[in-house]
């Protein structure tokens, strides 16, 4: 989770969150779970996340809930810094966590989960154990985003990525590929050969799909958007 390590200087959430539209586009993800959880009129008494960084989700949360579990690799400090920022609430905890085998929720099930833009970080088989594990620790709904890496939005966000220094290494045939869709022809790396149309199929082997949103400012179809938020049921699964 969060296994992205930049070689800018400027920390995480300088990188992410400062002004400008990048910085929006960003906070889109946790003004989306917001407005989600609230539109899904959800119990969120207690929550589930994965890839939780410094717990920034829970200033966003509609209520604020008696009990909180963030999980995360720990890159660049996050849990560090979570574990600052919530010192005076014992009841929430935040655990290192970079593999789903050591996720050891044992037999706690939380109302809501959230994952927010990780699953796309984390190593390709990886990423349907992790949807298992949130899926069997979770009772009502989740709430799990991730980029969206295909179409025409690929192209813009690689062109800004590229003007900026922070372009990924594709080849003209990647490009191509992944602005088509054909994931499975690109080199899987980070953001680079993620589709969330591919995802969705991962999601929906562990959870019944309820919605799935833009979540860029005034978008709110997928296809268009900048990010996408998926709004799941989770399925009983067999032990």
């Amino acid at each position: 989770m969060k296994n992205f390590k930049s070689k800018s200087t400027a920390t995480y959430n300088e990188r992410l969150f400062g002004s400008g539209i990048r910085g929006a586009l960003h906070r889109g993800r946790y003004e989306w779970i917001n407005k989600a959880i609230q539109r899904h009129d959800v119990t969120d008494d207690s929550v589930l996340e994965l890839g939780c960084f410094d717990g920034k989700a829970i200033g966003f949360l509609p209520n604020r809930p008696t009990r909180y579990l963030g999980l995360d690799a720990n890159w660049e400090g996050g849990l560090d810094i979570a574990s600052e920022l919530w010192k005076d609430f014992p009841e929430y905890e935040f655990r290192h966590c970079n593999d789903p085998k050591i996720m050891r929720l044992a037999d706690e099930v939380f109302d809501i989960s959230i994952c927010l833009e990780t699953l796309e970080h984390v190593p390709p088989e990886m990423v349907e154990p992790y949807l298992e594990c949130l899926a069997r620790g979770t009772s009502n709904l989740a709430f799990i985003s991730v980029p969206n890496e295909i179409g025409p939005v690929f192209l813009m966000k690689h062109l800004i990525k590229c003007l900026v220094g922070e372009g990924e290494p594709y080849t003209f045939s990647e490009l191509l590929n992944q602005s088509a869709g054909r994931v499975h022809r690109v080199s899987r790396d980070q953001h680079k050969g993620f589709s969330w149309k591919v995802f969705e199929k991962m999601v929906s082997n562990y959870f019944d799909i309820v919605s799935i949103d833009g979540i860029s400012p005034f978008i709110t179809g997928p296809h268009l958007s900048f990010g996408v938020g998926f709004v799941a049921r989770p399925r009983k699964l067999l032990v």
